[in-house]
């Protein structure tokens, strides 16, 4: 028998466990859209040429890109519960980072930070899905986050217009934060207590983490990327 249909969660837990996940999805999807709209404004206001400016996007899409892999080996050593709530409330924290930024090159290294916490969530939330639902149900459940995925990216464009319509570029980071800050709490709160929630185990070699792994991974996707 599934373990998790031994012991199923009640049915606001599920969701809630599921909104948490939902919303860091929309969060690092909506982020790496809304960015490409703002570019010119940002350009302008800060007064950088256009090939420092593009760094704003690809500065996050690189840092999400080599940390998608070392995020889901620590998940698995430290448990879905500490890394996926780090990386929400690192997410959270890049953000208000780069709304307060005064320069282009801080704004770029929040966004770097802010690929590193969306990496943890994008990485992670197919994991919260399997390890809250039970196998009956686990094809409805990504489908929510297939959806998730895609309306971050359609919405993301428009949003961005609509927030540059009535307030400067900062609050493109700012409406983060409020999200985040009843996010992380109620993650921490609601997701359950188990081996997949707060294991932490060494990996299956018996070694510990593969930082070499990690350097190769982190060269090979980051090229790719900027590639």
């Amino acid at each position: 028998m599934d373990p998790l249909d031994a012991q199923p969660l009640s049915l606001v837990r599920r969701r809630l466990v599921m909104l948490c996940a939902v919303l860091g999805i929309v969060l690092a999807g909506l982020d790496g859209a809304i960015a490409n709209i703002a570019l010119p404004t940002i350009a302008h206001a800060m007064q950088c040429s256009d090939m420092l400016t593009v760094w704003i996007v690809n500065g996050y899409q690189v840092a999400v890109a080599v940390s998608l892999l070392p995020a889901a080996a620590f998940s698995e050593m430290l448990g879905l519960r500490r890394v996926y709530a780090f990386g929400l409330a690192l997410f959270t924290v890049a953000s208000l980072a780069c709304a307060l930024s005064g320069s282009i090159g801080w704004l770029i290294v929040g966004r770097v930070v802010q690929g590193l916490g969306g990496a943890c969530m994008a990485a992670l939330s197919g994991a919260l899905v399997r390890a809250i639902y039970p196998r009956s149900m686990l094809h409805s459940s990504y489908a929510i986050i297939a959806l998730a995925v895609a309306i971050s990216a359609a919405v993301g464009p428009t949003l961005a217009a609509l927030v540059l319509a009535v307030a400067p570029w900062p609050w493109l980071f700012l409406i983060n934060v409020p999200i985040g800050l009843i996010a992380v709490p109620l993650f921490l709160r609601v997701a359950p207590h188990g081996a997949a929630f707060d294991a932490s185990s060494a990996p299956q070699d018996g070694g510990l983490f593969d930082w070499r792994g990690t350097l190769l991974n982190a060269g090979v996707f980051g090229a790719g990327v900027l590639g």
